[in-house]
């Protein structure tokens, strides 16, 4: 059965035993824990280990920005450029990879 889910988000840094992936919606990522999959062909499997939301630039910290709002919602039809500063990022720790057809629970060579 083919997996037809679409990608939580990007790769956007990598090392042999850790990858961090930017997801494509604010706020949205996968559970603490969670087994996910990188790479299509010849994938690498991994675990949730880390999820943070932060500015995207990294020299400049954000701002609560919501003092005169009475919920998080407000904040943002308020302040819609949050959207586009904001960046949620999953830390993935690498457990296994599938090679010739077989899963192997351990680091890629």
């Amino acid at each position: 059965m083919q997996d037809t889910r679409k990608p939580v988000g990007e790769i956007v840094q990598a090392s042999t035993i850790e990858c961090v992936a930017q997801c494509h919606t604010l706020y949205v990522a996968p559970p603490l824990g969670a087994l996910v999959r990188c790479r299509d062909k010849d994938p690498i499997y991994g675990v949730v280990c880390d999820v943070s939301t932060q500015s995207i630039d990294p020299g400049r910290r954000p701002i609560a920005m919501g003092q005169d709002e009475t919920s998080e919602e407000d904040v943002y039809l308020t302040n819609p450029q949050l959207i586009r500063l904001l960046s949620t990022e999953i830390r993935i720790l690498v457990v296994g990879h599938r090679s010739n057809h077989q899963v192997n629970a351990y680091i890629a060579p």
